[in-house]
């Protein structure tokens, strides 16, 4: 449905989460954050090597160390661990979040405007340019260009009182992203008359990646009004999802293409995927599971 859309999906809930945590507790945040990122990032580090099975030499040591410090987009273009290019943006955004705290809601909105319009800008650059794609940047490019959502997510976890215009914030970025990302497909297939593509490819494409950004701004829509009443066995399967999910996040591209060489049953991957980040979370996100305790 979009895997773009999704990760936009992922940085407003992070946002989100991180707003809530460092506004209900700021002492200790970045000791929170460490003990929540480092064990499973080093258990998806450990599995990612299992797979690809690098050869130990010094420039790996150099490539797994300057990944260690989230330098992935930054000094080097190559995150090891491959879906954690977007981390080492959290990992920035993160250090930011006391500064964003102390930040007026007129600031954040206007960071969040020139954000979007480096990303813009980013991204025609992408079509006309061929720039790289976000995980394969330098520079610290991302923060810039992935920043707007991420700090929505943190607005509309801090504002006081009605939260209905950072929401608005939210929907007019999605609908934004939209226009922006299917308005260049459809110059580029209209420039190069290729109607077939368009109509029985694009169309389709476009209609999901509405339909998933529709979903994740009714969800958040949802939870700001207090929509939602799960009873206790709801509580534990979303609780349970949302204990898992940054596990999977990490570790479900190596179990994917380990077990490629077995299966291309979608459904079996994705079993397998959960089970592995099952298995990460009670053997590495100690913080995780010691916060549920108390």
């Amino acid at each position: 449905m979009g895997s773009f859309e999704a990760i936009l999906g992922f940085l407003l809930i992070s946002g989100y989460s991180i707003g809530s945590s460092i506004q209900k507790e700021s002492l200790g945040f970045f000791r929170r954050r460490m003990l929540r990122i480092y064990p499973v990032y080093i258990a998806a580090i450990v599995l990612t090597w299992l797979v690809h099975r690098n050869a130990l030499t010094g420039s790996f040591a150099w490539l797994l160390l300057l990944n260690l410090f989230f330098l992935g987009q930054l000094v080097v273009s190559y995150t090891y661990v491959w879906a954690g290019w977007s981390l080492c943006l959290e990992v920035w955004l993160y250090a930011l979040g006391p500064v964003f705290l102390r930040c007026r809601a007129r600031t954040l909105e206007v960071l969040i405007v020139l954000s979007f319009i480096f990303y813009a800008f980013y991204t025609c650059g992408r079509t006309l340019f061929h720039w790289s794609y976000y995980s394969a940047t330098i520079g610290g490019i991302n923060l810039p260009c992935l920043a707007f959502i991420w700090i929505t997510g943190f607005y509309l976890a801090t504002s006081p009182g009605d939260k209905r215009r950072p929401l608005h914030f939210a929907g007019w970025l999605f609908l934004g992203e939209f226009l922006l990302d299917s308005g260049i497909q459809f110059f580029y297939r209209v420039k190069h008359r290729d109607w077939h593509d368009l109509v029985f490819n694009d169309l389709t494409g476009f209609l999901l990646h509405a339909i998933l950004l529709t979903m994740i701004y009714m969800i958040f829509s949802g939870v700001i009004s207090h929509r939602f009443h799960f009873n206790q066995i709801q509580r534990r399967i979303c609780r349970f999802l949302g204990d898992i999910s940054y596990p999977l996040y990490l570790v479900h591209l190596p179990v994917f293409i380990f077990m490629a060489a077995y299966t291309q049953n979608a459904a079996l991957l994705i079993v397998c995927a959960l089970a592995m980040a099952t298995v990460v979370y009670f053997c590495c996100d100690f913080y995780s599971r010691r916060r549920k305790l108390t």
